[in-house]
């Protein structure tokens, strides 16, 4: 017969531990998920205080990635919801052009078509491969934890847009807006 201690455990501690985990679980993936959100309202190609992104392949390498016990559980990423970029990198000279990646082909002869440049970077799989890579750098002792990323070399510019993510998610995390 079991004692009163195993039966407290196998009955009522076990069940109410992973129920109170999948909650936790849906939590920071609703924080993960309005990650990515935030990176499309906030992002704004057309701004002079925006980064610039002529192929559009730094936008769509924002990704999120919600993880338990270092393990990532759930990953999404802006490359899953907006249209692929027109080119995988941008050659040194392109930097300077402003955006056409948004201008959906207004202008005469469609829309700017980036050329490759010498290391072929493609932002959502790199950003998904960050996210996902075991070294991620979160230690297992840290039970939950948020990750976002703008994988590809040149994002150094998306800096602004990822401190408006930070500030944006945190603030929507502690006001319960999101769960």
């Amino acid at each position: 017969m079991e004692s009163l201690a195993e039966q407290f455990e196998k009955r009522i501690f076990k069940p109410f531990n992973a129920y109170a985990v999948e909650k936790a679980k849906q939590v920071v993936d609703a924080i993960a998920l309005e990650a990515v959100d935030v990176a499309i309202e906030r992002h704004d190609p057309y701004s002079k205080e925006d980064f610039y992104d002529v192929t559009g392949n730094l936008f769509t390498s924002i990704s999120a990635a919600a993880y338990y016990k270092g393990v990532p559980f759930s990953l999404y990423s802006v490359g899953d919801t907006e249209k692929a970029p027109l080119g995988k990198t941008l050659t040194k000279g392109m930097k300077k052009y402003r955006p056409f990646y948004a201008d959906n082909g207004f202008f005469e002869g469609g829309p700017f078509e980036a050329s490759v440049g010498e290391k072929r970077v493609y932002g959502p799989t790199e950003s998904r491969k960050a996210l996902t890579d075991m070294f991620s750098g979160i230690p297992k002792t840290h039970t939950w934890a948020v990750r976002v990323v703008a994988s590809v070399p040149y994002a150094f510019k998306a800096y602004n847009l990822m401190v408006a993510i930070k500030d944006e998610v945190a603030k929507r995390a502690s006001s319960k807006k999101i769960w």
